[in-house]
């Protein structure tokens, strides 16, 4: 299921958005059933799809004219249990961007970028490792203890 929804968080992260929403803060909660629903159902994952873009590619000229935007759409098992929500920054006394990262929580671009941090923390070990390595070659097998030490933390 983890490689299905990956396929799932590309093909997302490809489609284009209109220049209008640009400075739009976009969420994506897709259920778990709604995963193996798509998975199962390639009509139903072709429509959840074409949703998406459709809603990506709309205009929406108040995100520029009150200096931002929310929204948040939420992908169930059902088509009836699609739904979507928006707002601008100065909803409910200012408190959009705060409305946002409470209803974001846990969501594909959350998740996404959770994993993105994790391989690039893995990365840069990785490089670490490889120049610790190299460092040894060149210096014929020697290196401080400081260095081996920096090298395994």
């Amino acid at each position: 299921m983890e490689a299905y929804q990956q396929t799932i968080r590309e093909k997302i992260s490809q489609m284009p958005l209109s220049s209008t929403r640009q400075m739009e803060a976009i969420s994506i909660q897709i259920s778990d059933a709604a995963f193996e629903r798509m998975k199962s159902d390639p009509d139903y994952e072709a429509w959840v799809l074409n949703d998406l873009r459709e809603a990506f590619s709309q205009s929406n000229p108040w995100v520029a004219a009150t200096g931002g935007g929310y929204s948040v759409f939420y992908i169930g098992e059902t088509k009836e249990q699609c739904h979507a929500e928006g707002w601008y920054p100065g909803c409910m006394g200012n408190q959009g961007a705060a409305m946002f990262e409470d209803k974001a929580k846990g969501s594909f671009w959350e998740q996404r970028m959770e994993n993105h941090k994790k391989y690039m923390e893995l990365q840069q070990e990785a490089a670490a490792r490889r120049q610790m390595l190299m460092k040894l070659r060149m210096n014929g097998g020697s290196v401080s203890a400081a260095e081996l030490l920096m090298g395994l933390l």
